[in-house]
């Protein structure tokens, strides 16, 4: 499966890892960026005990990243970020990743 995105001057949400629409199903509420807090946030749809893996292109934001609503690491190629969501149960999960 291959996507494309037009690369935006901010970090954007490129995919995530549980269906091959690639994150078009995986959002109660699509991803925003907020320049002014240099946030990006969304509301993800975690089915109970199935971790979500939503993945980040930082597009220039290289410092450290600080995720709310899940747990962020660098992705194996060491260029994009990887947030992982889990619950329990299904919930929709709110999160988000504030860029210094």
């Amino acid at each position: 499966m291959l996507a494309l995105h037009a690369v935006q001057p901010n970090p954007q949400v490129i995919a995530t890892d549980r269906h091959v629409m690639q994150g078009w199903i995986d959002f109660a509420k699509r991803p925003a960026w907020d320049a002014a807090s240099a946030t990006l946030s969304g509301v993800s749809k975690v089915i109970g005990g199935d971790p979500l893996r939503v993945i980040i292109a930082p597009n220039g934001n290289d410092q450290a990243p600080q995720a709310t609503g899940g747990k962020l690491a660098r992705a194996a190629d060491g260029k994009l970020w990887v947030l992982t969501l889990e619950a329990k149960t299904n919930a929709e999960i709110p999160w988000s990743v504030r860029f210094r």
